[in-house]
């Protein structure tokens, strides 16, 4: 019976051991995937909407459009 239980911890630490280095093994893939696609594919610079909706003149014709279809679906006549 010693036998048995001796043999039972022992696979669960070599289980736990092998969990252990797959687990950390994996982080390090990821890290190294995410400093490969840092360096390879950088962000592109983001655009605050209102910097770009204040620049184009298309949105002039568009805010009275919209502000009479909220109107008009809340009910409004």
């Amino acid at each position: 019976m010693p036998n048995l239980i001796s043999e039972g911890v022992n696979l669960m630490f070599v289980g736990m051991g092998l969990v252990f280095l797959f687990l950390a093994l994996l982080v390090l893939l990821v890290k190294i995937m995410t400093l490969a696609v840092a360096r390879f594919a950088p962000e592109e610079e983001m655009v605050p909407v209102a910097a770009a909706a204040a620049g184009s003149g298309q949105n002039d014709n568009l805010i009275p459009v919209i502000t009479a279809a909220v109107h008009k679906y809340r009910g409004g006549k």
